[in-house]
């Protein structure tokens, strides 16, 4: 998954459109497509299109890269579940979001269970050597 992240961020930051806003902006106002239309307000303003491409682009980078920081890893899966539903709320694009954070999930419960069977196998290391004694 971070290899997926990190090529969306080199792909977007080539393409040029992420890094003037106008790829938001764009998408934002293509009727076609909207599940809730996004006000005109912000979709209109290059300035908070060109915000909200610069944190996609960052939110992304941190999924990435800080995800595999044990204390940052909370906030980014946090960061990256509001990025997916932002995504799904605005844009109707099947189940692209929702599997995303789908499979997160599973990445997430998968390092949680690693975790427990280590602490599982500390614990009867101990009790076996302090039962020996």
């Amino acid at each position: 998954m971070s290899l997926v992240y990190l090529s969306a961020v080199y792909f977007k930051i080539d393409e040029g459109g992420w890094t003037n806003g106008s790829a938001l902006s764009c998408v934002w106002r293509m009727d076609d497509i909207a599940r809730f239309n996004v006000p005109a307000a912000i979709a209109n303003s290059l300035a908070l299109s060109t915000l909200a491409a610069f944190l996609t682009l960052a939110i992304e980078q941190m999924l990435g890269v800080m995800i595999w920081v044990r204390l940052a890893r909370p906030l980014v899966l946090a960061l990256g579940v509001a990025l997916h539903l932002s995504i799904d709320l605005t844009l109707r694009i099947g189940f692209f979001s929702m599997a995303i954070i789908f499979v997160r999930g599973l990445c997430i419960t998968g390092g949680w269970n690693a975790d427990r069977d280590k602490v599982s196998k500390l614990r009867f290391l101990s009790r076996t050597i302090t039962n020996r004694g």
